[in-house]
């Protein structure tokens, strides 16, 4: 066996127990917001002592950064996941939305921390807003792609990207885990709505008639 194997395996370990960290502090973050939540908590739920935590994460800052950071990996695994599956622009644009909604339903790794960037610092602020330009930044080359195919109506790509961002983002504001709308079909239905926002195509037509209307929280 060679020694990297077991190094191998302790980094596998550290990352996982890592990563359950930052989804349970997303978690908390939701229920309390950023400045009502603290790392006791946050330990108590992982039933882990909090230098445990320490371990991982150097304090509630940096673990607040550590959630907005998962947020963009999963934003950006998104474009990749898109890519691999390829189809024109409006295909693509509509599998980064729905990859990415899942993963916010389901893990909730972005979740209400994204309207906490306010209490980032400086350099952590800084930080966060180079590795959001980069996907911003590639959301508008989509749509730059969608213009030129014809598939997307001419627009201003940076506001056509501020306005989707903003209505994926404040998904974790009004989303119930227990409502009558799974993450498939919730990204399903959010992904098709925002594409048709941006398509040249006919738009008369209803917007997914196989989804029946309701009125009570998803």
């Amino acid at each position: 066996m060679s020694w990297k194997e077991p190094l191998k395996a302790r980094q596998q370990i550290a990352a996982e127990k890592r990563g359950a960290i930052i989804r349970e502090a997303a978690r908390a973050f939701n229920r309390r917001g950023y400045h009502g939540t603290n790392l006791d908590e946050v330990a108590e739920r992982l039933g882990i002592t909090k230098p445990a935590l320490y371990y991982y994460i150097k304090d509630k800052e940096a673990l607040l950064l550590a959630c907005h950071e998962a947020a963009i990996e999963l934003a950006m695994d998104a474009v990749a996941r898109a890519d691999h599956q390829g189809g024109g622009a409006d295909e693509r644009l509509g599998n980064v939305l729905r990859h990415y909604v899942r993963g916010l339903t389901d893990d909730l790794r972005g979740s209400v921390v994204l309207m906490e960037e306010g209490a980032l610092g400086p350099a952590n602020l800084r930080r966060l807003k180079r590795q959001r330009d980069t996907y911003e930044s590639t959301l508008r080359g989509i749509v730059r792609d969608g213009m030129a195919e014809g598939v997307f109506v001419p627009c201003d790509e940076k506001i056509a990207v501020f306005v989707i961002l903003g209505a994926v983002n404040w998904i974790s504001k009004w989303y119930a885990a227990e409502g009558p709308r799974g993450s498939e079909e919730l990204a399903e239905m959010i992904s098709a709505q925002l594409i048709r926002g941006l398509s040249a195509g006919p738009t008369g037509r209803a917007l997914l008639p196989e989804f029946a209307l309701t009125s009570e929280a998803v």
